[in-house]
């Protein structure tokens, strides 16, 4: 059953699918242009976009840090966003003397530990390491992932879906343009967050998931996935 309200609500989380809203961290595919190289960072302004090449080292430099490895901990470790910073937290630079910083956030999924790491490109060095909240952490494409797999194996959504549930594929972003993979059967999704206190997603990570057939997104059933609880909900959630 198509359902303009959900479509619209759903188009607007797949610029979440940016590490944006999803928070969805939209997977997004960077190129590279070998003929025109990007300027070096001297050259660059505080706030110009990040190139690929201070992606992967802003990455790199947060993940070895040790004070990340001892808050991270072991286990998979995942990048939740790279994004540029203009001013270090606390600082009272003069705009004319800003340095280039990105702002990296990683996640634990196991013990959901979350981490955001100012990293100073011009000096190849990081700078503030601070511990966030799990609710503060932008979901992105391997959260809904996680969801669908965890939906995938509750029996009352396979009772619901039959074995239609097989043929449904996580629809992602792939680039800046904001242009998503075309597949048949879609499933997309939408951080949920209650205001009730009795309610777990009032507490924990829950992601609402959407299902489109072609270009009809279907009306019910309501699947909701804690994934702190690993619990999928059909219809209502039930207070805890």
């Amino acid at each position: 059953m198509y359902n303009e309200q959900i479509k619209k609500t759903v188009l607007s989380f797949m610029v979440f699918c940016g590490v944006g809203t999803f928070g969805m961290v939209a997977l997004k595919a960077q190129q590279k242009d070998s003929s025109n190289p990007p300027p070096a960072v001297s050259e660059r302004l505080p706030l110009d976009p990040l190139t690929p090449e201070e992606n992967v080292s802003a990455e790199r430099l947060a993940r070895n840090d040790e004070r990340v490895k001892k808050l991270l901990g072991e286990g998979e470790v995942r990048l939740v966003s790279v994004e540029t910073l203009a001013l270090k937290p606390g600082s009272r630079e003069p705009l004319d003397r800003l340095e280039r910083r990105a702002e990296v956030v990683l996640f634990r999924p196991v013990g959901e530990i979350g981490v955001r790491i100012v990293v100073n490109l011009q000096r190849q060095a990081v700078e503030d390491v601070k511990r966030v909240s799990a609710s503060d952490v932008p979901m992105t494409v391997d959260d809904l992932r996680d969801a669908f797999q965890l939906a995938l194996h509750d029996p009352q959504f396979q009772q619901a879906f039959g074995s239609s549930a097989q043929t449904y594929q996580v629809q992602i972003q792939l680039d800046d343009s904001k242009a998503v993979q075309a597949v048949g059967n879609s499933v997309t999704g939408l951080p949920v967050r209650s205001r009730k206190q009795d309610d777990p997603c009032s507490r924990h990570r829950c992601i609402e998931l959407f299902f489109r057939r072609g270009r009809d997104f279907l009306s019910e059933p309501t699947v909701v996935v804690d994934l702190s609880a690993k619990f999928v909900y059909l219809g209502e959630r039930k207070r805890k």
